[in-house]
C-alpha cells in the first residue's frame, strides 16, 4: 500500500513493518517518524534503508553528504541513535570488473566523480556500506 509520508493512508496499528528510503536523518523527518509509528503494530518495526558509509563509495559522494551521514551514525550523539533507531550495517561490494558494467553505472550513480574515478588506476570492486535504521513499536504492557 503506498501513501505520503505525513499521511499513510492506514488505520493505527495496521501494520508490522514499514520499510522507506525516504527518511533523512535530520529533525524535518520527524513527523514521518511519527506517522510511520501510528501505523505499526505494537512489535513491528520501522526500516529505513539508507547509506552509511564508512566505506569506498564516500570518494565518490559530495563531503558535505558523507559528513551528515558520519554525524548521523555516531555512537551516542548521532541522529538515529538519539531518535530511538538501532543500526545494522550490510557491506556490500560494487563490482567493476566488466568495464563496460562499470562506466554505464558509475557515472549513473555518482555523476562526474563516477565517470572520473573509472578514468584512472581502480580496483575490481568498491566497498559500499548500506544502514538498516530499525525502530521497534514497544509493546503495550
Amino acid at each position: 500500500m503506498e501513501g505520503g509520508a505525513s499521511a499513510l493512508p492506514l488505520r493505527d496499528g495496521a501494520v508490522d513493518i514499514v520499510l522507506t528510503g525516504a527518511i533523512d536523518p535530520d529533525d524535518g523527518s520527524l513527523a514521518t517518524v511519527t506517522e510511520a509509528m501510528r501505523v505499526i503494530r505494537p512489535g513491528g518495526r520501522l526500516i529505513v534503508i539508507g547509506y552509511y558509509g564508512r566505506d569506498d563509495v564516500s570518494a565518490l559522494l559530495e563531503p558535505e553528504v558523507v559528513a551528515h551521514v558520519r554525524d548521523a551514525t555516531q555512537r551516542r550523539t548521532g541522529w538515529w541513535l538519539r531518535n530511538g533507531f538501532k543500526i545494522k550495517v550490510v557491506h556490500a561490494r560494487l563490482e567493476l570488473g566488466d568495464p563496460v558494467t562499470a562506466h554505464e553505472l558509475l557515472p549513473r550513480l555518482y555523476g562526474d566523480r563516477g565517470r572520473a574515478y573509472l578514468m584512472g588506476p581502480h580496483p575490481s570492486s568498491l566497498r559500499l556500506n548500506i544502514g538498516l535504521y530499525h525502530r521497534e513499536k514497544a509493546v503495550d504492557g
